[in-house]
């Protein structure tokens, strides 16, 4: 009877546990504790009352240290949370790629193309001469390599189109330099590249006036035409600056310290200001005429969207903005419109 009151009594211990009222377990092991322990059951009671208690002081103060220790942990998390975001700013701004990166960075080159297309195309063509080459008896011819200097370089060779200026570097009267009176019988030849920086430079225009006397007036001589009459830059500074910052990719300010090593003071906001102003008033009528040909004169369009990021100033972070490609070209259908393509 003994054993069958505590399998009883445990089981409804684990029961109890298992759906959480404990106060309920107490109270059923007190009952049956009483029911069975006779005289000693009141003391068993009070004993299993008191420690009921304490694991209950015990529990509490558990989980109000285990609230504090969450707490703690959250804080720290987020602390630690910023100052990854601040070492990652910091390494960027350090370390990160600038907004001066080359844009032909891993970009295959024409050239390199135009070898591929061509040894694909003429894959066969090759292997078949090769056969040929392995099955005559006659030597392939090889080759001329071009000589290399002491580091073992091959000899550089300049473009073609580059000027050539000869520099004599011998004795004025063409002879030996110790007097002997010997004369020259070759020269050693040595090509070097040279620059001549850019000459910024102030023209002076002198417009004369003429006094007519079939008219009896004044004649002046006619302004050349630029793009802005009431500036004091030519059409060759303004080409030259709008050019360096969208297709050499030079910022505004780098051009202004190149101007100010120069000693000529120039501002970036000046430049930018230029800049807008050619766009707005030069090259905006031709963007205006060459989108009304697109949409008024085309048989059909290609249209290609590109994403690009776009830095967002005060937060370090750059968002996608979108730039539009509008194409005409009516070549391969057969049309005769010369081809078009617009940006948006």
């Amino acid at each position: 009877m003994s054993e069958t009151r505590s399998f009883a009594i445990g089981w409804r211990v684990q029961r109890s546990a298992a759906s959480g009222d404990m106060s309920d377990t107490i109270e059923r092991l007190a009952a049956d504790i009483l029911a069975s322990a006779g005289t000693g059951g009141p003391a068993l009671v009070e004993r299993l009352c008191a420690y009921f208690h304490s694991l209950e002081a015990e529990t509490a103060d558990l989980r109000e240290s285990l609230h504090k220790a969450k707490t703690h942990n959250d804080l720290k998390t987020a602390e630690n949370r910023e100052l990854k975001g601040q070492i990652a700013k910091l390494n960027k701004m350090l370390f990160g790629a600038s907004s001066d990166r080359n844009p032909d960075k891993g970009k295959t080159k024409l050239g390199e193309v135009a070898d591929a297309a061509s040894g694909s195309e003429g894959g066969a063509s090759t292997a078949s001469e090769t056969q040929v080459n392995a099955s005559s008896d006659e030597p392939t011819p090889t080759a001329k390599s071009a000589p290399h200097n002491r580091s073992g370089r091959k000899k550089r060779e300049w473009p073609a189109h580059l000027e050539r200026r000869e520099i004599y570097m011998g004795t004025p009267n063409g002879t030996c330099p110790c007097g002997c009176g010997g004369p020259i019988r070759g020269f050693d030849v040595n090509e070097t590249l040279e620059v001549i920086p850019a000459i910024y430079y102030v023209a002076v225009r002198k417009h004369p006036k003429y006094r007519c006397r079939a008219t009896n007036k004044m004649v002046g001589t006619p302004y050349a035409p630029r793009l802005f009459s009431h500036t004091s830059m030519s059409n060759g500074v303004l080409a030259n600056v709008i050019s360096k910052r969208f297709g050499l990719y030079l910022p505004w300010y780098r051009q202004e310290s190149i101007f100010n090593s120069y000693g000529i003071d120039l501002n970036r906001s000046t430049l930018m200001k230029w800049s807008n102003r050619v766009a707005k008033e030069a090259l905006l009528p031709v963007y205006e005429l060459m989108e009304t040909e697109l949409k008024q004169n085309s048989n059909r369009l290609f249209m290609d969207e590109t994403t690009m990021p776009m830095l967002q100033p005060g937060n370090g972070k750059t968002k996608n903005t979108y730039m539009f490609a509008v194409h005409r070209d009516d070549r391969s259908f057969g049309g005769k419109k010369p081809p078009i393509v617009l940006s948006q």
